[in-house]
């Protein structure tokens, strides 16, 4: 009688991952610690035959793929039975997010943009507080710099955090002098008096 093999407990089986997570596929049924298994992967309708033998085989999750795994298993009876198991990896989204700059009291809004389906802001408000908020754009008065995280998320694969930094320049200070009178302040002139004022700022 043929043994009946499992890969992950099953016959025929799958699981779906996003980019790089690794998997590890266990192949069990032989009797007797036999660890007699050989391995072989079928993607793009290519198959590779005699991949790997052993009853533990690390699945590629590298790039995204569908990739249908087979290991044949031979008993201490010269018998042999076979499980299959597909792997399905998918893509993280795109995400590029950039830094922005406002004036104190202005709307400061940062922006990401993708191909994600949601995007999660994070930021540490005025109390000292965790503040989220979901959304490509996201939009507030602010009065000092603040440093925000952001990520994407497609299809369950969430990408890494990217810092966006929303810098809050010093407003100028202004100041007019009067030609024949730089000291003075304020200005005053007589009526019908003419005089040259100069503007100057600290930045």
């Amino acid at each position: 009688e043929n043994p009946i093999l499992y890969i992950n407990g099953h016959t025929v089986g799958d699981t779906t991952v996003c980019e790089g997570k690794p998997v590890s596929l266990t192949a069990t049924g032989l009797e007797n610690n036999n660890n007699d298994y050989t391995w072989s992967s079928l993607k793009d309708n290519t198959e590779n035959a005699g991949i790997a033998t052993g009853n533990i085989y690390n699945a590629d999750t590298e790039t995204s793929s569908e990739i249908k795994y087979k290991v044949e298993g031979t008993d201490l009876f010269g018998c042999s039975g076979t499980a299959q198991f597909t792997v399905k990896t998918k893509p993280y989204p795109t995400v590029v997010a950039n830094d922005t700059t406002s004036c104190p009291g202005d709307i400061s809004t940062v922006k990401a943009t993708g191909n994600a389906d949601y995007y999660t802001w994070t930021w540490i408000g005025n109390d000292g507080q965790s503040a989220t908020s979901t959304g490509s754009n996201y939009s507030e008065i602010l009065e000092t710099s603040r440093q925000y995280k952001v990520t994407g998320t497609k299809n369950g694969c969430t990408t890494d955090t990217i810092i966006v930094n929303a810098t809050v320049h010093t407003r100028p200070t202004t100041t007019i002098t009067s030609l024949n009178n730089p000291n003075e302040s304020p200005i005053v002139m007589c009526y019908k008096e003419s005089d040259v004022l100069t503007a100057n700022n600290d930045q």
